[in-house]
């Protein structure tokens, strides 16, 4: 794969430089809001807003990380089935190749607590319980990208079968061996990390000292939420409308849209803010 199509991949999937539809993210449901504007946390709402912004980003690498493989096998030979190919469940990477069937359970780190660890295999051998009573030729895996991550390896291994549990480069092995019987994916491992580390020098997050916002992008909803916290308003103020709240122009606006749960008592709030 060339550096051009991983970087292709991982902007689609890491780069935000949408200021409203980060900002709606903070505010999606209330649970969302009322963890970023709690009052029992020392860390600012600043520093919050940071963390939120980088953790997202770390989720998202998984799922990038995922289509980076999937382009990568592809270049390869291998023919894709439906991630949903086992019923109700996602498969990861789920493809055919000279008329065997292959899943690869991909994650980037083994660093599970006991619960996520044990319901991460029982959903893999439900995959492969599936996979073996429709097709004949099968081989399945577990793949945790990051070597320097393994947790739980002591119990994957007591309840997976041999050549099913790889770290990093050891992926290398199960494609060679399992998969093409050839070498043509040595070297793959060496060359996700050198584009990895490319990228991460390269990669530029969003402004997060910038994050001004209109009003009128967002729903009656999202903006009571953003508002809400008295505690926070100055905060808000001055991280989403440049020190200066149009609590007027928001009542109007949300006057003439149609009623929600929270209208009447967004209303009595902004007559509050406005006295």
């Amino acid at each position: 794969m060339e550096y051009s199509k991983f970087k292709e991949i991982l902007d689609k999937h890491l780069i935000i430089d949408d200021k409203t539809t980060f900002v709606k993210s903070l505010v999606h449901t209330k649970d969302a809001a009322m963890r970023l504007m709690s009052g029992f946390k020392i860390t600012s709402l600043e520093s919050r807003i940071t963390s939120k912004y980088l953790t997202s980003i770390q989720i998202k690498l998984g799922d990038a990380l995922e289509d980076v493989f999937k382009e990568y096998l592809k270049e390869k030979g291998v023919n894709f089935l439906p991630r949903n190919f086992v019923t109700d469940k996602d498969c990861d990477q789920i493809f055919t190749y000279n008329g065997v069937t292959f899943l690869i359970e991909q994650k980037i780190r083994d660093d599970h607590d006991s619960s996520k660890k044990e319901g991460q295999i029982t959903n893999y051998n439900i995959k492969k319980q599936t996979i073996a009573k429709k097709v004949n030729n099968y081989a399945t895996c577990c793949w945790f990208i990051d070597p320097d991550f393994e947790k739980n390896k002591k119990y994957y291994s007591s309840v997976l079968n041999e050549n099913e549990l790889y770290y990093g480069k050891e992926i290398e092995y199960f494609l060679s061996e399992i998969v093409f019987h050839d070498d043509r994916c040595n070297g793959f491992f060496d060359e996700l990390i050198t584009y990895l580390e490319k990228y991460s020098n390269e990669f530029s997050i969003l402004d997060l000292t910038n994050l001004s916002i209109n009003y009128k992008d967002f729903t009656v909803s999202e903006l009571y939420r953003l508002l809400q916290s008295k505690t926070y308003i100055n905060k808000v103020s001055q991280i989403f409308f440049n020190n200066n709240i149009p609590f007027a122009e928001i009542y109007n606006y949300i006057t003439s849209k149609q009623a929600v749960n929270c209208t009447e008592d967004f209303k009595k709030l902004l007559k509050e803010y406005m006295e």
